[in-house]
């Protein structure tokens, strides 16, 4: 069934959230390493693992209960364990690709192809559904670079986040700089907001859990970033305002998150994560739901937060 109507939504918001002012002060939060995972469902390594039989086991039930369609990667980055619940299938990136645009960016940055306090103009005819920065930011020279990213990934901003695809050289630009750090699935064929609207069974401006899991880790602590664009990556993701009721809703105390949300209008939601337990290296998440009938945003967050209680009760387990 397709996703929506075939025109696009002119209402469509994965937030509530409408921002006074993104020069905010935002905490850094960075924890690097070198690591690298294959592919597989569970890497063994001498320590104690995450229940997956409870994770499988809420996912069945859930996906049963509410008619869905659920994937989920998780990485350890502490253990080398790793979990995957339909995680090779194929999920609309929504606005989780808003974390890869500018992983991307940061990088093109690095090299001094791009500079972050460039300007670019946002005409008032540029303006998408869902911009609660830019709509306020229109005329000559009204954002940089780096003031795009930021309201891309704090407040999940859709037409900063155009503006970042086109300093980038649009959505094959992006797609490309996956390939290159390693990604061979996700891919993003349009912007925003048309990419949101992605007939079941497409691959256009899809991903899997699996590679967008892994994609986040690899420019959290690989080494396709420096050190600074790391720990300002991390920074923005920490900030992010558009993901309250999901993974953060149950996230024990003394454990800190970073992550960046999507939603469809109707019927999908997503988010990817790194994950801060106390004292040991992060956890990497992606979670990617696909109702069969639509259903408001409260509804699908509640349905990724109820799984994130059972992940978050096994993921306390495991640390004692």
């Amino acid at each position: 069934m397709a996703d929506g109507p075939a025109s696009v939504p002119t209402n469509f918001s994965e937030n509530t959230l409408t921002p006074t002012n993104i020069s905010t002060t935002l905490g850094a939060l960075a924890v690097f390493a070198t690591a690298f995972f294959a592919p597989a469902t569970l890497l063994a390594k001498p320590a104690k693992a995450i229940d997956q039989a409870a994770l499988e086991n809420k996912l069945i039930a859930l996906e049963k209960r509410e008619n869905a369609k659920i994937g989920v990667a998780l990485l350890d980055a502490e253990t080398g364990h790793r979990f995957s619940y339909r995680g090779s299938d194929r999920f609309a990136l929504n606005s989780t690709f808003k974390a890869f645009a500018c992983s991307a960016l940061l990088a093109r940055s690095e090299t001094g192809q791009i500079l972050m306090e460039d300007t670019r103009s946002i005409r008032e005819q540029d303006l998408v559904p869902w911009s609660p920065v830019t709509e306020n930011r229109t005329g000559t020279d009204s954002i940089t670079l780096f003031e795009a990213c930021e309201a891309t990934m704090v407040y999940s901003d859709n037409t900063a986040a155009n503006v970042v695809l086109d300093a980038l050289g649009g959505p094959a630009a992006l797609t490309a700089f996956m390939r290159s750090a390693g990604d061979t699935e996700t891919r993003l064929d349009r912007i925003e907001p048309e990419m949101n609207v992605v007939p079941d069974g497409s691959l256009q401006d899809t991903t899997t859990p699996e590679a967008a899991a892994a994609s986040l880790q690899t420019f959290v602590m690989g080494d396709v970033l420096n050190a600074k664009s790391k720990a300002q990556l991390v920074e923005w993701l920490t900030a992010n305002t558009t993901a309250k009721n999901m993974l953060r809703k149950h996230l024990p105390a003394g454990w800190s998150i970073g992550d960046r949300s999507g939603a469809s209008r109707d019927r999908k939601r997503s988010v990817i994560a790194v994950i801060y337990p106390p004292n040991r290296l992060p956890l990497f998440a992606a979670v990617y739901l696909q109702l069969q009938q639509p259903a408001k945003i409260s509804k699908r967050d509640a349905i990724i937060a109820e799984f994130a209680e059972t992940l978050f009760d096994s993921l306390e387990n495991a640390n004692k």
